[in-house]
């Protein structure tokens, strides 16, 4: 009988130490594939600035629709004013395709879309055509952006990757 007690103790026990022991390997497998692993952002938001020919202030929301080895590309909406020096200028809304180049931190941009606004309550819209630098890591935070574009060949953006 004690010798029964004494099996069925040495196999509880031994169940219990497999346990532990394949839950740290597992623990530990786990912590060192997430720590490897870093998860691209898919979400920009930035406050975007610039001035001639034309002024813009606008706020703008990014959501990555595509990624490969050397491309990654944007749907972009965001409001705002926006304006055409001795032309139409007022607050409105935007639309548009951004694409960023390359995978580290330093990227080409490229942005293609319009804005839709009113000025004295007559409609308008702008075209949305910009050539930059953004710097963004892939995994997220810090945007800076510089660029020039129709509306303004001085532009400078700041904001958020998550």
């Amino acid at each position: 009988m004690k010798n029964v007690e004494k099996e069925k103790r040495n196999s509880i026990f031994k169940t219990i130490t497999f346990t532990i022991l394949m839950c740290l390997c597992m623990n530990t497998s786990a912590q060192t594939n997430s720590d490897m692993i870093s998860i691209p952002a898919k979400n920009n938001v930035y406050f975007d600035t610039g001035i001639f020919p034309g002024a813009h202030v606008l706020m703008n929301y990014e959501r990555k629709i595509h990624e490969s080895n050397a491309v990654s590309l944007y749907g972009r909406v965001g409001f705002g004013y926006a304006g055409m020096i001795l032309g139409d200028g007022g607050g409105g809304v935007l639309g548009a395709a951004t694409m960023l180049t390359g995978k580290g931190n330093s990227h080409m941009e490229f942005n293609l879309g319009i804005f839709s606004g009113k000025d004295n309550n007559d409609p308008f819209i702008l075209p949305l055509l910009d050539v930059g630098y953004r710097y963004q890591k892939p995994e997220g935070g810090l945007i800076f952006k510089l660029k020039a574009g129709v509306l303004g060949i001085f532009s400078v953006g700041l904001g958020y990757a998550f």
